[in-house]
């Protein structure tokens, strides 16, 4: 269902104005369920449990309030540098499905809106950074058939367009999350598949280039999205099953924290105050 977020901490109190559904002290996730709508929910960095973000605790509908509308599987989930929450949009809901970068409304409900009528371009999305040093988005796409390679691209935030950067990356790297740092560094982690196992990259934003860091240590598609703690850009998380910190040294994933085991994160971006992490959470009727 994916093939296939980034944070990037805009300030450390509340003393700006933002537009998406912040929570302190939490990062903001999306979930899909095998049946029914996707989620988008918070997660705590530090004990990993999951609430539902108060933007959209109001919400004028049947259980659960933060059920998305508007959009379809989201894959990839990134702040601006406005606090504007966005995601990638699988319209077809499948591999190879068109995708639309859209935004997510503050509130009282997790409405999508697409950022234009034209599709990024290229498929297979699975991740999705801001780095605020250019103002671009980025992702990764990802070869469904043989060799299996992604390839780099940016996204401009006012088109939802996306433009491929450099050559692919090494065959069976199939990168499901990522974040920029405020130099315009990009860190992903891949799934595992075939050859490789999963893993955290450095990927260079300008070239495409790749360098990997390290294992993560972790079984395959045990994690699908990574994002930076809010407030604090040293520290790297990634969900998917469970919630990890992650070794920006080693590239190894840390035990999981606390006793939460989730059904699937598919998307993960980290607010831009203290300490909450929210993760998107979707579901196909």
């Amino acid at each position: 269902m994916k093939f296939g977020k980034q944070t990037i901490v805009v300030g450390l109190i509340a003393v700006f104005s933002y537009a998406g559904p912040l929570n302190a002290g939490n990062m903001q996730a999306y979930f899909q369920p095998p049946v029914g709508g996707g989620t988008l929910d918070d997660i705590n960095a530090a004990t990993a449990a999951t609430t539902v973000p108060p933007a959209y605790t109001t919400c004028a509908t049947p259980p659960p309030t933060n059920k998305v509308f508007g959009v379809g599987f989201t894959s990839g989930l990134a702040y601006n540098g406005a606090g504007v929450l966005y995601g990638l949009n699988w319209s077809g809901g499948a591999a190879g499905s068109p995708i639309f970068l859209h935004t997510f409304s503050a509130g009282p409900c997790a409405t999508g809106t697409n950022v234009g009528a034209v599709a990024v371009g290229p498929v297979n999305l699975e991740s999705l950074a801001f780095c605020a040093i250019d103002g671009l988005f980025y992702s990764v796409d990802w070869d469904a058939t043989p060799p299996h390679q992604g390839q780099l691209l940016s996204i401009v935030a006012a088109t939802g367009i996306g433009t491929l950067i450099g050559g692919h990356l090494t065959f069976d790297r199939r990168v499901v999350g990522m974040v920029c740092d405020a130099t315009g560094q990009l860190w992903a982690v891949t799934s595992g598949f075939a050859t490789k196992g999963s893993e955290l990259l450095k990927i260079n934003r300008t070239t495409g280039v790749e360098t990997p860091v390290g294992s993560l240590g972790l079984a395959p598609n045990e994690v699908e999205s990574l994002a930076a703690e809010p407030g604090d850009t040293t520290k790297l998380f990634a969900a998917g099953k469970g919630l990890h910190e992650i070794n920006k040294t080693t590239g190894a994933a840390g035990p999981k924290i606390g006793a939460a085991t989730y059904a699937q994160y598919w998307a993960m971006a980290g607010t831009a105050t203290a300490t909450p992490v929210e993760l998107l959470e979707f579901s196909v009727d």
